[in-house]
């Protein structure tokens, strides 16, 4: 699939709702979306792809995405932007 921008973002985000929410947002404005719902499904993606930016639910039920950061830095560097995104709201916990 071909997006407007040429940007390409993988949503790593096990919540229906907002992944549902979140990519009829960045479609519309023009990136291209894959969607990974756990860790394992995000490390597949990655495996094949090196998306522009990464937006990660740091709390997903099978793992943290403190793999998938690991992961998504040993495969492509810094090429991929990565923002993680957190519930948890006490500072030792971030």
């Amino acid at each position: 699939m071909s997006s407007k921008s040429g940007k390409t973002i993988l949503l790593v985000e096990d919540d229906a709702a907002i992944i549902d929410t979140l990519t009829m947002f960045l479609r519309y404005e023009g990136y291209e979306v894959l969607k990974a719902r756990s860790v394992g499904r995000a490390l597949e993606v990655l495996e094949t792809t090196c998306p522009d930016l990464v937006l990660l639910d740091y709390m997903l039920q099978d793992d943290t995405g403190d793999r998938v950061v690991a992961f998504a830095r040993r495969k492509y560097g810094y090429d991929t932007k990565i923002m993680l995104l957190t519930a948890v709201d006490d500072a030792e916990g971030r």
